[in-house]
């Protein structure tokens, strides 16, 4: 039994705690109680019988709001990805309103900026101090050569290089492997429960 499951398992074992549940990654206890009022004493004595001191942070049920805006602002890599976001769908928004092409571009061009920085950053350190290849810089080359291996229109043009190239041995298709519904729908459902998960403190799925 590792730390995290010696810690879940004495505060649950105290009178009064609905549930408990630990999360290795922030550091982090969240205990349900079975009345607000409840004193914490008691979970505090056995957090320190299993070797750890107890830092309580009361939060209301009916703020997760709050919890999620704390988790969000309390590194610079959570921050930087809800901006990373926020001008995703801004870009999103301005290709719906029909705005300029160059408006979306920047928009989508500044997310990749900011969402990517904290991944590049951890890239050059690997091949810096490391002299490595690792998953951090795999990343940065796969976002790179996504955003070079697309078509500015599509269908593309006549004149597009790409269609010049052997028939045979050439095939251009349009690019809707996130198009489609079912793409679209799972997309929706992971968002979705990512944030319940990090509103909850849990670890968000399908991360990096």
């Amino acid at each position: 039994m590792d730390c995290a499951e010696r810690v879940q398992a004495a505060v649950s074992q105290v009178d009064g705690v609905d549930d408990a549940q630990v999360d290795f990654t922030t550091g982090t206890l969240t205990v349900w109680l079975a009345r607000p009022d409840m004193p914490t004493e008691q979970i505090a004595q056995a957090v320190r019988a299993a070797g750890y001191t107890l830092v309580a942070e009361h939060r209301r049920e009916g703020q997760p709001f709050l919890g999620f805006a704390r988790f969000v602002l309390s590194k610079r890599e959570t921050t930087l990805a809800t901006v990373a976001g926020l001008l995703t769908l801004l870009g999103l928004a301005l290709a719906a309103a029909s705005a300029p092409p160059w408006s979306r571009t920047v928009s989508f061009a500044a997310a990749i900026l900011v969402g990517g920085y904290p991944v590049a950053r951890h890239a050059l350190q690997e091949l810096w101090l490391s002299r490595n290849l690792g998953i951090n810089a795999l990343m940065v080359i796969a976002i790179v050569g996504a955003a070079l291996d697309v078509f500015d229109k599509e269908p593309p043009r006549c004149g597009n290089r790409l269609l010049q190239h052997d028939s045979d041995r050439t095939v251009v298709t349009s690019h809707i492997g996130g198009g489609t519904i079912e793409a679209t729908q799972r997309i929706a459902e992971v968002i979705r429960n990512n944030v319940i998960l990090v509103s909850n403190r849990k670890k968000p799925s399908f991360i990096v």
